[in-house]
């Protein structure tokens, strides 16, 4: 398990701003990263996981499949975002009818050379416990993404990316999965790791968390 460095909140947060919804700026990290000029697109190598009886189903999905909702989140990168991701996870139910909606985290590769990032997704319980569902490393090309789909509600998800050796924590909890479309983007480029979240404001109904 990686290091925790920061903890950054979704949409919802007190830094939240209203816009057809809400929009959160998240933070930014300093560093330096190296792009890969070598490698196949979209190849990854995969850690087995480490999970319970408890633990929502991971799967990888068609990228194409997966409908975030809402717009990009993300300021200008300098380097053009777009299309769906090269590679898509989805954890948890996939009923395009259950309630509630999917939060999608996309990582951005927004360098001008491929890139390989690790993605590790963790999630904890509210005995304080983490359990590892996802360990990949993925090569990307610049401006493709990929994403993981959280589907199932649970008490959070840490989504940790490292490049080199910087390493950001994307946070996403209960509340954060709710009836609104909903998304966060982490942008890796060449000085920092950006990220920010997007929501609709819909009035949602309560609902248990696992």
């Amino acid at each position: 398990m990686p290091s925790r460095r920061s903890l950054l909140a979704t949409c919802g947060s007190a830094a939240a701003v209203a816009l057809a919804g809400c929009l959160s700026s998240g933070s930014t990290r300093g560093g330096t990263t190296t792009g890969d000029a070598t490698g196949t697109t979209a190849t990854s190598t995969t850690e087995p996981p480490t999970t319970d009886a408890s633990s929502p189903e991971v799967r990888e999905v068609d990228p194409t499949d997966l409908d975030r909702g809402v717009p990009l989140a993300l300021p200008d990168v300098g380097v053009s975002l777009d299309g769906p991701p090269a590679r898509a996870f989805a954890v948890g139910t996939d009923d395009p009818d259950a309630d509630p909606k999917p939060h999608p985290v996309w990582v951005w590769n927004a360098t001008d050379a491929m890139l390989t990032v690790e993605l590790h997704l963790a999630m904890g319980s509210t005995s304080g416990s983490e359990t590892t569902l996802l360990a990949e490393s993925v090569t990307l090309d610049p401006g493709s993404a990929v994403a993981v789909a959280l589907r199932e509600r649970r008490h959070y998800y840490r989504l940790t990316t490292l490049v080199g050796n910087r390493e950001e924590d994307v946070t996403v909890r209960h509340s954060d999965v709710d009836c609104n479309d909903s998304a966060t983007d982490v942008a890796v480029t060449s000085e920092k790791i950006r990220t920010s979240s997007v929501t609709t404001d819909a009035a949602c109904g309560t609902s248990t968390v696992a």
